[in-house]
């Protein structure tokens, strides 16, 4: 607490040159303007023959007179000062000017040496313009970062407009779900800082951090926040720069962003690429082609280290998310093969069998008790063929007990059925459903009735509204409602209208679950 007090005392004033740089360069400037008939005497006593304008500016403060024919005012539009030259919104004299306000959010870098650099967030605001060369100011600093080379500090004024003195808080951690700036402070929800003396950081330790190589990515320019918390980041893990310079833009943003590490794979402490990855350069560069995020970073290193004879651009055509690269150790823990050969059984059916087809014939042949080390059986040379006969003998363990369940699953997913006027979203009333609904469109959705009904995952069909008992479309949603899979006949993609339809049905979904979990959650009321 005494080091935390010390530091706050070391933080420093408000530059003198502040006030004038958001005068001329970041505050909303006004013009007032009154019309002055010819003959009429100005401030100096003198009479104007011709008819004309008295405006006065709050840029230059100077009052000048202008005849009529030259301009036109509009009030509250823009308009050009004819003293200064700035742009400025005019405003008719007489009418109210107390209760314009105009608020900014500053970002202010004052570097105190080359190892220190202090960041003020201010909220400045104008208001009550009753005098237009006078408007009344106020200034309050909300967040004081300090950052170092050891690492930041960063203060943040908890219930900045509820109490008279409110302290500041330190927190040590970017990813502090306390640490929300616009919740926290009453701010503007789509907050825009402006930068000030942004320059002076180059000339600090922090000119080897890479944030102008991370600001240029279009997405993370657009929000201010990003700029700070790759720069706590950097005080916390230097490797950000080297990262951030040889294009591992989603890595670094994991972090950055959500405070994601790699499932504790990669080292952010260390110096070079590789002790970071702890892999071969060669594999380094092929990470590099692929632009991984943390997690797909971290299982692909894990995958480099453990199998080092795997063909690594077959790996990379083949595995195109983290899902996928979880799936391939699973698929080595369950079949008593190599991973060369999974692999190369992938690769070679990579046309007719995805990553999913693939994990959904294993989870077959294991309920259906096939020997795993028999490679006839876990390596199909027709694999369509082979998926579709296990899909087949699933269909016999559907029996009256589960249509029951089925039942029961139905009643309950009441809630995310939806339709239009051309299609129709219901859930299964039996396993005899999902069975007919698998053969019908000849895909494996018959594998799925003990999934259903565990209610790990969500089984659903698209339908014609004018045809709803003829099989179209099989969906599959998770708990939370985001959509994994739309199938139709053999497996085919979605046309662009059931796209587009399922578009608006995930997000119906995902809203459905989202209220549906509340009601569950909330106390129900005693019974009087």
């Amino acid at each position: 607490m005494k080091n935390r007090d010390d530091l706050l005392k070391q933080a420093p004033k408000l530059p003198d040159e502040l006030k004038d740089y958001i005068h001329d360069e970041i505050r909303q400037h006004y013009m007032t303007y009154r019309r002055v008939k010819a003959g009429e005497l100005d401030d100096s006593g003198f009479y104007r023959f011709p008819s004309g304008w008295a405006v006065e500016c709050s840029a230059c403060q100077v009052k000048t007179f202008i005849e009529k024919k030259d301009v036109l005012f509009i009030h509250k539009e823009e308009a050009v000062c004819p003293n200064c030259g700035m742009l400025v919104i005019s405003l008719a004299e007489g009418r109210g000017r107390k209760n314009i306000r105009d608020r900014y959010c500053l970002m202010t870098f004052v570097p105190e040496s080359f190892n220190r650099v202090w960041v003020l967030c201010l909220d400045y605001a104008f208001f009550d313009y009753t005098d237009i060369t006078e408007a009344k100011s106020n200034c309050k600093v909300f967040e004081l970062i300090l950052l170092t080379p050891e690492g930041f500090h960063h203060w943040h004024k908890q219930n900045f407009y509820g109490l008279k003195k409110p302290k500041f808080i330190e927190f040590a951690n970017p990813h502090d779900p306390r640490l929300k700036f616009q919740q926290n402070c009453g701010l503007p929800i789509n907050i825009e800082f402006d930068y000030v003396n942004y320059e002076s950081i180059f000339d600090t330790f922090l000119k080897y951090s890479a944030v102008d190589e991370y600001m240029k990515v279009p997405v993370l320019s657009e929000y201010n926040l990003s700029l700070i918390k790759y720069l706590e980041n950097y005080c916390m893990y230097p490797c950000l720069e080297y990262i951030t310079k040889a294009g591992f833009i989603n890595l670094a943003t994991s972090l950055v962003e959500n405070g994601k590490k790699g499932k504790g794979l990669l080292n952010w402490k260390a110096k070079t690429f590789t002790e970071f990855f702890k892999i071969s350069k060669a594999d380094i560069k092929i990470l590099q082609g692929f632009n991984p995020n943390s997690d797909e970073a971290g299982l692909f290193v894990r995958l480099f280290r453990k199998y080092p004879k795997l063909c690594r651009e077959k790996i990379m055509t083949l595995m195109h998310c983290a899902e996928d690269v979880e799936m391939f150790f699973a698929f080595i823990s369950e079949l008593k093969t190599t991973p060369e050969k999974i692999l190369n059984y992938l690769f070679k059916k990579r046309a007719t069998a995805s990553f999913q087809d693939y994990r959904d014939y294993v989870a077959e042949i294991i309920q259906l008790e096939y020997p795993l080390d028999d490679e006839d059986v876990i390596f199909p040379s027709d694999f369509l063929k082979a998926h579709r006969r296990t899909s087949k003998l699933i269909l016999h363990k559907a029996n009256k007990e589960l249509d029951k369940k089925v039942m029961k699953r139905k009643e309950k997913l009441e809630f995310v059925c939806l339709a239009n006027s051309r299609y129709i979203v219901s859930a299964p009333e039996s396993a005899t459903d999902i069975i007919f609904e698998g053969k019908e469109l000849k895909h494996c959705v018959g594998s799925y009735v003990d999934s259903h009904i565990a209610a790990t995952t969500n089984i659903l069909f698209l339908r014609y509204k004018r045809k709803p008992g003829k099989p179209f479309y099989t969906i599959e949603v998770d708990k939370s409602g985001k959509v994994k899979q739309c199938r139709g006949m053999k497996n085919c993609g979605q046309t662009k209208k059931v796209k587009e339809f399922m578009e608006t049905f995930e997000k119906h979904a995902i809203k459905a679950f989202k209220k549906n979990k509340k009601t569950k959650s909330s106390p129900q009321k005693a019974a009087v």
